[in-house]
């Protein structure tokens, strides 16, 4: 299997104001697409933090997106999931014609339910 591309990209929050970081990594021929929202104990973690996820998901041919949600006591809830569910609007525009899953280790494991 030829290797995924990866690529690095940003898209608006609900409100305009700012930017999600995202790190979009993609098989040659997907035939499925993930968001992954990292954990890190609602304080930590970002976009690049967990690439051995988004490798292996490239591996058995799902593409997927993973971003930097604002979270912690400067963003309370519900920020990150409001910032989930624009890089889940995202990656819908991305691979229109594949399903979709939202999945989430951790702390963005409790965030991913919500975007299902």
């Amino acid at each position: 299997m030829s290797r995924a591309t990866i690529e690095l990209a940003t898209t608006a929050t609900a409100d305009g104001l700012s930017s999600i970081a995202l790190k979009i990594c993609s098989p040659p021929s997907p035939i499925a697409a993930a968001v992954f929202a990292h954990g890190g104990c609602f304080s930590d973690g970002c976009s690049q933090s967990h690439p051995a996820v988004t490798e292996a998901l490239a591996g058995i041919g799902i593409a997927s997106v993973s971003s930097t949600y604002r979270q912690g006591a400067a963003h309370p809830h519900p920020t990150a999931q409001h910032d989930l569910a624009c890089v889940a609007e995202f990656a819908r525009r991305r691979w229109p014609s594949l399903p979709l899953g939202v999945i989430g280790s951790s702390s963005g494991g409790g965030g991913a339910p919500g975007r299902s």
